[in-house]
């Protein structure tokens, strides 16, 4: 049986985990993305209700540093093969610097429409989604790429 706070996810090893960890980095991506346009969370976004920080609204997870600060090694995490802060790194021009840098973010300037498109029905597993990503973006940062899914552990 599984250990309750392994649902709904699992350990990552069954056969739906691929396309879980898939479904679960586009949707803490825009988690984020959706938040910031709707709370004002991003201090540059000129969207949302002035009034309304991170620190007021509760979200919490959703003001970037916990995709940013994302350790996919950490081992008390039975959560870290759901690549959370991937798609995030693939969006933002900030190779992160500050410590702890649990991932060298490398990779930057995709846009949401080309991190979408390679989101296809044949796609199921997050290599896949790195090959077709790579593949619509031909000589667009496709070491950096390699190099970014690798710390993910992909």
């Amino acid at each position: 049986m599984l250990s309750p706070n392994l649902r709904p996810y699992g350990d990552g090893n069954s056969l739906n985990s691929p396309i879980i960890a898939l479904g679960e980095a586009w949707g803490y991506f825009m988690g984020l993305y959706l938040a910031h346009q709707k709370y004002n969370i991003d201090p540059g976004s000129f969207k949302g209700d002035a009034n309304v920080s991170s620190q007021q609204s509760g979200l919490g997870d959703f003001d970037g540093i916990a995709l940013e600060n994302f350790n996919p090694n950490l081992a008390g995490d039975p959560f870290r093969w759901i690549p959370k802060g991937l798609m995030e790194d693939l969006r933002d021009v900030n190779n992160e610097t500050r410590p702890p840098l649990f991932v060298n973010d490398v990779v930057g300037g995709f846009t949401i429409q080309q991190i979408f498109a390679a989101l296809q029905s044949d796609i199921r597993t997050i290599p896949a989604y790195r090959d077709r990503l790579i593949q619509q973006n031909p000589s667009n940062q496709t070491a950096q790429i390699n190099a970014l899914f690798g710390q993910y552990n992909y």
